[in-house]
């Protein structure tokens, strides 16, 4: 599904039918499914899937909520953090082009990426507990995560 996803960007009705999945596929399997599509470079084709189609009231509502229903699962999933600099800016478009349906998603996302920021200040990088690496900590693409 990532991979259709990264092979499709220009297409809205696959990155729009692939958030919709990984929302569901998150919300059903939990921080081990979330951290299986983030190792898989779930993340980044989100993000790629809405800077492509900011026009697309679908695709922006069903990236949104994918990306919500994934870091609602942390801590207890393995997630990159959202990179800001990238992110914000797509995410606060989505919000002003499609306040109704993608406004709740992208305000907790941005307090989300928030909470991240505060954090870091308090990082030790010689605690690899603490570190917010990315994939370094994540396990190994296992079997299960080709059906994705």
């Amino acid at each position: 599904m990532i991979g259709a996803m990264q092979a499709h960007i220009g297409d809205a009705t696959v990155q729009y039918h692939a958030c919709e999945a990984v929302a569901a596929i998150v919300e059903t399997g939990g921080p081990d499914r979330a951290t299986v599509v983030a190792s898989v470079s779930g993340v980044t084709a989100i993000i790629n899937g809405l800077s492509s189609h900011p026009s697309s009231e679908s695709v922006q509502q069903a990236g949104c909520h994918a990306l919500f229903a994934m870091t609602n699962c942390e801590p207890r999933a393995n997630l990159p953090q959202l990179p800001r600099s990238q992110t914000e800016s797509i995410l606060r478009l989505a919000k002003e082009q499609f306040p109704d349906t993608c406004g709740d998603y992208v305000d907790a996302l941005l307090q989300h990426m928030s909470t991240y920021d505060a954090s870091d200040n308090d990082e030790d990088p010689n605690n690899p507990m603490d570190v917010q690496s990315f994939p370094s900590q994540m396990p190994p693409a296992s079997p299960q995560a080709v059906v994705i």
